[in-house]
């Protein structure tokens, strides 16, 4: 058990603190402090050692106070076998570390760089993981983002990757808490950008493609609804299952998934594979559908140059709003969101946050709804807003029991 004592030394009293068991003491020496001081540190230090002993939790008030001690004081409880040792880790060096480790397509990693690097710009100097404080978070994502004109949702995307690291920093015991825990990141989504592409449409670029590679890629992204170009540059001829009318999805950023091959994009994968295998029935066609597929800038600017041949607008993040239109579409065609969300490899809440859109015939839809209430209203000769008479037995009831309460 922890014992207080005190001594006298130049005339002026001081204080220590006594841990462990015999023989193997420790001293902390606290020195000419007030005795209500020694008191507080001796109550800390006593609870701190009781935890270890007994294997039960600090109090919130305790770790603020161990949170707060410089290294020196600090040490002491490390050399009296009170505490582990402070974590030397840097920002830095753990992230990039956990980065390595992260098991997740090359574009997500791109994007969790990118966010990493926005943090070190902000910071200017490198870190120990635990000096990183409350406000220095909020002063990154409020003021540092904020003022680099970056998009709402783009901020809360990066704020959120460095709080995500700094979470597995806590279950490794490098830190006692997250610098971002003491604040909301915004949760909203910024749907300004989303258009929706009616299938039509999609069809019509198909046309207008220049080639029957062009024209299947385009499929493979427009009405079957696959990432661009991560997942299309992954398939392969071994992936179609022309019996069952349907084709793998290897695991790039999701798990494996089957799609089934859609009506309209059945023709253009057939015209391709006959193309690839040259007239010849008996050759079974192996390997990547599209070899030295382009890439992602190229393909962008390749499908904004066949919209404006098939004289539409170019729309802003096409690949996505293409994704986005082809499961908005299967959704109006009658499947539900389960069976749509698992062709498409997203979740049914990431469906709804991000892709599912309101269309023009959703609109159309409401008109005729009006319509119909309206016109029931003229038939009945009633109002929409004008309340049926209550009989008068029903009206005298109400008086009553009004009256009670009068």
């Amino acid at each position: 058990m922890a014992s207080l004592s005190s001594t006298k030394r130049n005339k002026k009293t001081c204080y220590q603190i006594w841990v462990g068991t015999d023989p193997h003491r420790f001293n902390i020496w606290l020195g000419a402090i007030s005795k209500s001081s020694a008191n507080e540190i001796f109550s800390y230090i006593n609870q701190v050692e009781q935890s270890r002993n007994h294997n039960t939790i600090l109090t919130n008030l305790t770790r603020s106070w161990l949170q707060g001690l410089d290294d020196r004081f600090y040490g002491k409880l490390v050399k009296a076998d009170l505490v582990k040792p402070r974590s030397c880790e840097t920002v830095k060096k753990f992230f990039e570390e956990q980065l390595l480790k992260l098991n997740c397509a090359p574009r997500t990693k791109d994007i969790y760089h990118r966010a990493h690097l926005k943090f070190f710009e902000f910071l200017q100097t490198d870190y120990n993981l635990r000096d990183v404080t409350p406000k220095m978070a909020h002063d990154f994502y409020f003021t540092h983002l904020a003022a680099a004109g970056l998009a709402e949702s783009y901020r809360s995307k990066t704020a959120k990757i460095i709080r995500e690291f700094f979470s597995k920093a806590k279950v490794f015991e490098l830190i006692d808490r997250n610098p971002f825990d003491g604040f909301e990141i915004s949760e909203s989504v910024d749907r300004s950008r989303h258009v929706f592409i009616p299938r039509d449409s999609i069809n019509l670029m198909i046309e207008k493609a220049v080639d029957i590679r062009w024209r299947c890629l385009l499929g493979f992204a427009g009405l079957c609804g696959l990432r661009t170009r991560s997942e299309i540059a992954a398939l392969r001829w071994e992936h179609i299952e022309w019996d069952d009318n349907t084709f793998t999805v290897p695991s790039v950023k999701t798990k494996t998934r089957t799609v089934p091959i859609f009506g309209d994009f059945r023709p253009l994968l057939e015209a391709y594979h006959q193309l690839t295998i040259k007239d010849d029935l008996l050759v079974v066609p192996s390997g990547l559908i599209f070899p030295q597929c382009p890439s992602q800038t190229q393909l962008t600017n390749r499908l904004k140059r066949t919209a404006t041949r098939a004289g539409l607008q170019p729309w802003v993040k096409p690949w996505m709003n293409l994704r986005s239109s082809v499961e908005t579409q299967l959704i109006r065609e009658g499947f539900d969101l389960t069976t749509v969300s698992t062709w498409l490899g997203n979740s049914p809440d990431v469906a709804r946050k991000h892709y599912l859109q309101i269309t023009p015939t959703d609109i159309s839809k409401a008109a005729a709804v009006g319509k119909k209430f309206s016109n029931s209203f003229q038939h009945t000769g009633e109002s929409g807003s004008t309340p049926k008479e209550k009989p008068a037995f029903s009206r005298m009831v109400e008086h009553e029991k009004a009256g009670q309460y009068t």
